[in-house]
């Protein structure tokens, strides 16, 4: 029986090795995450969304930067005060896929036997062109396969920046905001996906491979930190919608100051009778509303005013 060798994590949680998207719209904020992947990597005990990340080399294809421009995103993420600055290294011209990319990269992970992470900013500018007459789904199927044969071949994980398309998934599955065809996400391991509404600081984040498990179905909440430039985690996107539920059902029996019955508070958040009634019991269970004594249907009170009545 074959054995296979335990994979590895470049971050944990996050990003095995293989070879995954990482797709948002424009100007969300996606780049400084990979920059983000890659400055945890070249620091010892660096952090990604809470999460450790593996010790070692990392290289980012900055293709749609200018040497200025980068030099000033590696400052603002101070990695050569935190990280092992020897370890970062990077390149804004990089050759396509085909014209000798794929070769260059092989030799760069050949001659840094420590590397971990990759990052490919973006696939549009280290793609090979399109063919004219060809197929939508396998040419983004193709895009990748040369990248992912380098990550299989060398066990580190290759992090491809790719954009999301205008609006939200049609059947509910984040794979179908990234813009392009299933080919692209086919062709890789998985995909890291930020969902974020233009001017919101706060985004949907979903972690998505052959290789992650028990991760949450609504994904999580993460935050872009202006000063830093920097994401950290919110926490599990359906805990937290829970809590904002449950505290405009709070907000609503505060704001009517006194006590308020199913249909009531239903009105009130824009709810059916069904949910709010849901909505009270949780409240209710963790003691942050009581029951009223001989209400009849039932009403909900805060603890300050029920001890009032």
């Amino acid at each position: 029986k074959k054995k296979f060798d335990p994979l590895r994590w470049t971050i944990e949680r996050i990003l095995p090795e293989g070879c995954y998207l990482l797709s948002a719209r424009p100007k969300v904020g996606k780049s400084w995450f990979a920059l983000q992947c890659c400055g945890a990597v070249v620091s010892k005990g660096g952090m990604v969304l809470g999460q450790i990340a593996a010790f070692g080399e990392a290289l980012y294809l900055a293709n749609e930067d200018n040497e200025r421009r980068f030099q000033a995103r590696i400052v603002k993420h101070q990695i050569q005060r935190f990280g092992d600055i020897d370890k970062f290294f990077y390149d804004t011209a990089w050759p396509r896929i085909g014209e000798g990319g794929e070769e260059a990269i092989e030799q760069w992970l050949k001659a840094h036997p420590d590397a971990r992470l990759v990052v490919v900013d973006s696939l549009e500018t280290i793609r090979p062109k399109r063919s004219r007459a060809g197929n939508v789904y396998a040419d983004d199927y193709a895009a990748t396969q040369a990248l992912k044969a380098l990550s299989d071949a060398y066990k580190v994980t290759i992090l491809i920046v790719c954009h999301n398309k205008k609006g939200k998934a049609e059947i509910g599955d984040p794979l179908e905001l990234i813009s392009a065809s299933l080919g692209l996400s086919g062709g890789c391991d998985g995909a890291l996906i930020i969902e974020r509404p233009r001017g919101s600081v706060d985004a949907k984040f979903y972690v998505i491979g052959r290789d992650i498990e028990h991760e949450p179905d609504d994904g999580y909440v993460i935050r872009f930190d202006r000063a830093s430039c920097k994401w950290e985690m919110v926490g599990d996107a359906g805990a937290l919608a829970c809590t904002a539920a449950q505290r405009g059902v709070l907000d609503a029996i505060r704001d009517a100051g006194k006590a308020l019955n199913a249909v009531m508070v239903g009105k009130a958040t824009g709810r059916t009778r069904q949910a709010a009634r849901h909505i009270l019991i949780q409240l209710a269970d963790t003691g942050k509303l009581i029951e009223v004594d001989n209400s009849s249907p039932l009403e909900y009170a805060l603890p300050t005013e029920a001890s009032e009545a």
